[in-house]
């Protein structure tokens, strides 16, 4: 049951089920087939090398996850290789039973759709429903997936720690924090002080905290910075010490995740041979420059090309976006979004757009409704109005 033992107590058993993967859950497809088909041959193309480029950031999500979600991901990944997808087959080399296996599929299944151990939306994790000696003999298929499930099967199976946060909680863990010596808010937010006085901005970075071998008390910490190539590094106005008790150096290395952009990178590459239009061309020109160095001020310059590009044809967001997944709030996490606008439906909301001084105007505080006189407007409207760009979009990537 879940890896516990069978002299397990009842408590124990009933504090571990929280935990357990859910059961059931509804598999939907993405219907995005009609609305790539309406897209020009050079707009399948940029879609294609750019949704490439998204999945190339996988492992980015994994290991920002937690220590042990890209060794779940290739233990999975390698039992479907193993198997060809006929898991009827595996069962039965394996000996489980077909609950058995659809137990595993469905953790399989959830933890692909999160891109990790963690819920997306809870940020707490969830671990297999089937017993750990199931599990390890649909695992003991092969070489490789034994030495993978060895791997992975601890952290896989443990609640101790079970959501996100700063490791001085026992009870929490980050990926943006790797090491084993635990940090604490307090000493993330010297370090945030340290990036803000030096102009550095935090979204593509983590932290590491180590001890210094030949000295049991002292600590340092590295930025770790997301980075094709290692030869940029931000010019630091100040020296390179914490405001924390013993004034602990800090260091800056790039580098970081550069197996996983190197891939991304050479798919916008060739997105880049399939541009619509300049200011499109100009944002994966300043995405590269960002993943290359690890200079983040270029992911700020490549959204000011990404909101001017009015309707594109295809919609892209990808980098080191979203950062509620970090404690601190301040780190970014890889986010890779492509979608394709449905021409059909935006035709309705393009005629909807067009029309909405008309229902402004109906509105119960326009100043006509309200008493005041023709054209003037009451303390509840906006003396300026923009009209919105408003398309339907189809999601291809994720």
């Amino acid at each position: 049951m879940s890896g516990l033992s069978p002299n397990s107590s009842m408590g124990s058993i009933l504090q571990h089920q929280k935990f357990w993967a859910d059961s059931g859950a509804p598999i939907c497809g993405i219907p995005v087939r009609e609305a790539f088909l309406q897209l020009s041959n050079e707009e399948q193309l940029y879609a294609h090398f750019v949704s490439r480029a998204a999945f190339h950031g996988t492992r980015i999500i994994l290991q920002q996850t937690s220590k042990e979600a890209e060794s779940i991901f290739d233990l999975i990944m390698e039992l479907y290789r193993r198997s060809h997808g006929d898991w009827s087959q595996l069962a039965s080399d394996a000996g489980v039973g077909e609950n058995d296996m659809m137990q595993f599929l469905e953790y399989a299944a959830m933890f692909l759709s999160n891109v990790g151990n963690y819920r997306s939306n809870g940020d707490t994790k969830f671990i297999p429903r089937l017993d750990r000696s199931t599990f390890e003999k649909i695992a003991s298929t092969s070489a490789t997936t034994r030495t993978l499930f060895a791997v992975a099967v601890d952290g896989m199976y443990s609640i101790d720690p079970h959501r996100y946060g700063y490791s001085a909680d026992k009870n929490c863990a980050s990926g943006f924090y790797p090491e084993n010596l635990p940090i604490s808010r307090e000493e993330v937010q010297a370090v945030q002080e340290f990036l803000e006085a030096n102009d550095i901005l935090p979204e593509n970075t983590r932290l590491q905290k180590t001890r210094d071998p030949k000295s049991t008390d002292e600590v340092s910490y590295t930025l770790l910075i997301a980075s094709v190539d290692r030869g940029w590094l931000p010019v630091l106005k100040s020296p390179a010490r914490l405001r924390l008790p013993g004034n602990p150096t800090i260091n800056i290395r790039t580098g970081d995740y550069s197996e996983s952009l190197r891939k991304v990178t050479k798919e916008l590459e060739l997105a880049q041979l399939h541009v619509a239009n300049e200011e499109q061309g100009l944002m994966i020109d300043a995405l590269l420059a960002c993943f290359r160095t690890g200079n983040h001020v270029a992911f700020k310059e490549a959204q000011t090309h990404w909101i001017k590009d009015i309707s594109p044809a295809v919609e892209l967001v990808l980098g080191f976006v979203e950062t509620y997944q970090d404690p601190h709030g301040v780190r970014g996490a890889w986010e890779g979004i492509v979608a394709i606008t449905n021409q059909e439906q935006s035709k309705h909301f393009k005629s909807l757009t067009e029309r909405s001084l008309e229902f402004i105007a109906q509105l119960p505080w326009n100043g006509e409704n309200v008493g005041l006189g023709a054209s003037t407007l009451s303390e509840f409207e906006s003396r300026r109005f923009i009209m919105p760009d408003f398309t339907s979009l189809d999601s291809m990537f994720p």
